[in-house]
């Protein structure tokens, strides 16, 4: 769970080529990626995707392998023919598993790969392994250990990782994190009141993974559990969580005044 968690730490910020011709595929892929803080552009094929390489800066590309007008290994074979891009990590998607596919691949100049149907943390896990700049993941996994000693606080130096030490973006996300967290709390009270058990577990879901991406693991999963007790309907369970939500949230809410903004 931790190196999961990591992973996701890690990933949020990146900029990331998704290169898929199915739609569907592509929608899914995108959500997944943009559910962590990544920011993903699009291609359909290989000839569209040479063209954003050059034109922008990604951390990773992510490829599907059987496509139109240029396939994954002769989009493979450009990027690497290129000076300036023989170290831009290319992850390939495939459904195809067996050893000579994935040979292929790595012939090509790939440099991993993402089995179909797509399983998310198996995704993070791999696309993590691979971001250029990322040598604090067993910092970053050991802050997640320790935080766990205070569930009800936030892992500042986790948070600060993730935004590259930039502390005015922390002030800033960690602000807007409470104006947030403040209106999506009252909205929940008031669905409480009318006894509004869907609407509790949406708002639940709407403030997980803004925690998470603070810090707050433990917010995150009363959050978690919130969504959770909405969709099965569970009154007794949503109501308990409601309320530690609320308690948890005024312990965070004082950490981050008290440490992140203290200084304006």
């Amino acid at each position: 769970m931790d190196e999961i968690a990591s992973a996701r730490m890690l990933l949020n910020g990146t900029h990331i080529l998704l290169i898929e011709d199915n739609p569907a595929n592509q929608m899914i892929a995108r959500h997944l990626l943009e559910m962590v803080g990544c920011r993903a552009d699009c291609a359909d094929n290989g000839q569209q995707a040479m063209e954003k390489i050059i034109a922008a800066q990604y951390d990773l590309v992510v490829m599907d392998v059987q496509m139109p007008v240029m396939n994954g290994y002769e989009t493979a074979r450009r990027i690497r023919s290129k000076l300036k891009f023989r170290r831009l990590p290319i992850i390939a998607m495939t459904a195809n598993a067996t050893q000579e596919d994935r040979q292929r691949c790595l012939d090509a100049g790939m440099d991993d790969f993402i089995a179909k149907p797509i399983y998310q943390d198996q995704m993070y896990l791999i696309l993590a392994k691979w971001l250029p700049d990322k040598k604090q993941l067993e910092e970053i996994k050991q802050e997640l250990t320790d935080s766990q000693h205070n569930h009800a606080f936030i892992n500042i130096n986790a948070l600060r990782h993730v935004l590259n030490n930039d502390n005015e973006l922390v002030r800033k996300f960690s602000r807007k994190f409470i104006q947030v967290a403040e209106e999506t709390l009252s909205e929940i009270e008031t669905a409480k009141k009318h006894r509004d058990i869907k609407s509790m577990g949406r708002l639940g879901h709407k403030l997980k993974s803004s925690a998470r991406t603070l810090g707050a693991h433990h917010f995150a999963e009363l959050c978690d559990g919130l969504e959770i007790a909405g969709a099965d309907n569970d009154w007794q369970q949503a109501e308990q969580l409601s309320n530690q939500i609320l308690a948890s949230f005024e312990h965070i809410k004082r950490q981050i005044e008290q440490t992140l903004l203290k200084n304006g």
